[in-house]
């Protein structure tokens, strides 16, 4: 990195809370200057934070907005005492005088689930005495603010698997049967995501997927005691069937 700042910055914040995320917002001005387009500054967030945030969205611009000056900022890094930004002036390739710029940002913070990617996943329930039909697992994930889980490749599967079979309680059961968003289709067999992009079509139990036309969901069976054995992995469900729903956000 070309060059590095730390700033403990007093915030203005305003909190408002989902079921399975923190939202904040804040904003902070100061005086910058650079002899190249691109600076680097470690921030604190100033303040203590449950756990570190998933996701951070910064814009900059110069407290003067007659200046020409325009930035984009980039998160490079995501810790829980502070994060790392690029700031880099857009409207020409050099650096800029000192300048009071003004930066605002909002951030959100995970309660309990995993990250992978920037992607914040979370059980809404975790206890074998709740399970939904597909179309309302869509449902209870949108109403937590969130939607239903696509899972985009092997380590993604791998993360959700190892949080669900470490978290959920399935009680006198083996495994537990998990809902993603994603669509299965019979006559290819290949997996879509929720967005028209490809699936993870690996990892599946022995003997699955199976046919029936009206097998088009795709479920994680997950593994919650080592008595579950092998009998784990991707099947192929009818919309009716019932599982857990699993939230992204």
């Amino acid at each position: 990195m070309e060059q590095i700042r730390t700033l403990i910055l007093l915030l203005y914040i305003s909190y408002s809370t989902a079921a399975a995320v923190t939202n904040s917002s804040g904003n902070w001005q100061a005086l910058l200057s650079s002899n190249k387009p691109r600076l680097y500054l470690s921030i604190k967030y100033g303040e203590c934070l449950s756990a570190s945030p998933f996701l951070i969205d910064v814009e900059a611009k110069p407290h003067n907005l007659s200046l020409p000056h325009t930035f984009q900022v980039t998160v490079v890094e995501i810790l829980q005492p502070l994060f790392i930004v690029s700031i880099e002036r857009t409207d020409k390739n050099e650096g800029w005088s000192e300048t009071l710029i003004k930066f605002d940002w909002q951030l959100k913070i995970g309660q309990g689930g995993v990250v992978y990617k920037n992607r914040y996943i979370k059980l809404l329930y975790t206890a074998i005495s709740v399970a939904y039909s597909r179309s309302q697992s869509f449902e209870q994930c949108s109403l937590s603010g969130g939607k239903l889980v696509d899972i985009v490749d092997k380590g993604m599967y791998d993360v959700i698997y190892n949080y669900v079979a470490t978290t959920f309680d399935s009680g006198v059961y083996t495994f537990v049967n998990i809902w993603t968003a994603m669509d299965f289709n019979t006559e290819h067999r290949n997996v879509t995501q929720s967005n028209g992009e490809p699936g993870h079509n690996g990892d599946w139990n022995p003997g699955w997927p199976i046919g029936g036309a009206t097998r088009i969901g795709v479920v994680i069976t997950v593994g919650t005691k080592a008595t579950a054995g092998s009998n784990v992995g991707l099947r192929n469900f009818s919309a009716a069937q019932t599982a857990v729903p699993l939230c992204m956000y």
